[in-house]
């Protein structure tokens, strides 16, 4: 048994419809950055990812923000294919246990959304986010150049438009082939995602203090299982640090 499992079967049993499960609410938004926090193994495979997008911002030939955001992002999820051997195996392990209990309980076509929604909603655009407030030296939103706020925005379109399509599209006239396109995109992705071989095992990566992420861990787990939470209090304690990655 994983960390993620528990985490995710928590979170599953937690919701009543799978689009609740990254609502503001739902346990696995505090889950997420103490997992990889403690995998560590993403911090460099986002960093890319949202770097070539904020260079293609950059760099676009349009002087209304809103196209620049468009044409970066299009050209963000024509080249995710290239980069699915590159996935972290973290993030590959986690997407997956995400995916298949989803699928227990809703299906096939659930599961492969909520991964979507995990992974472009709740991963990449807040690494794009923070990677652009880095860049400009600033902590807030309101500062940041438009096209990076439009990128952000349609991001969360595109990440949410496999499990709330109708409600996408009512709030996107003029954007309906632009966000189908992209979806499909991001739909392949997943798809090509939870086909790789599953990680069989997984380490924190050495000098990396991960007490805190441990801690946040625990907590979580031991509201829905005292025994599997107590376990990772041994982790915490050193007693048995290998059994927070893959089992």
């Amino acid at each position: 048994v994983t960390v993620a499992e528990i985490a995710v079967a928590h979170a599953v049993s937690c919701v009543s419809f799978p689009s609740l499960l990254l609502s503001s609410k739902s346990p696995l938004l505090s889950f997420l950055p103490a997992y990889f926090t403690w995998a560590g193994d993403a911090d460099g495979f986002l960093d890319s990812l949202v770097s070539s997008l904020l260079r293609d911002m950059t760099n676009a030939r349009h002087a209304d923000p809103a196209m620049a955001a468009r044409v970066a992002v299009d050209s963000f999820f024509k080249g995710l294919p290239g980069s699915v051997s590159r996935l972290p195996k973290a993030s590959v392990l986690l997407c997956q246990t995400l995916a298949h209990t989803v699928a227990l309980r809703w299906g096939d076509a659930a599961g492969i959304s909520a991964v979507g929604s995990m992974f472009f909603g709740r991963v990449v655009t807040p690494a794009l986010l923070r990677k652009a407030q880095k860049k400009h030296g600033t902590a807030t939103m309101d500062v940041l150049p438009p096209q990076v706020s439009g990128a952000s925005r349609l991001l969360q379109k595109i990440a949410h438009f496999g499990d709330n399509r109708a409600a996408v599209l009512r709030s996107s006239a003029g954007d309906e082939e632009f966000l189908e396109t992209n979806s499909m995109r991001c739909r392949d992705f997943v798809v090509a995602l939870l086909n790789l071989e599953r990680p069989q095992h997984l380490q924190a990566p050495e000098g990396r203090d991960i007490r805190g992420a441990v801690a946040t861990l625990a907590a979580l787990v031991q509201g829905a299982d005292p025994e599997l939470g107590g376990l990772l209090v041994e982790i915490l304690d050193g007693r048995d640090e290998g059994w927070v990655g893959a089992g």
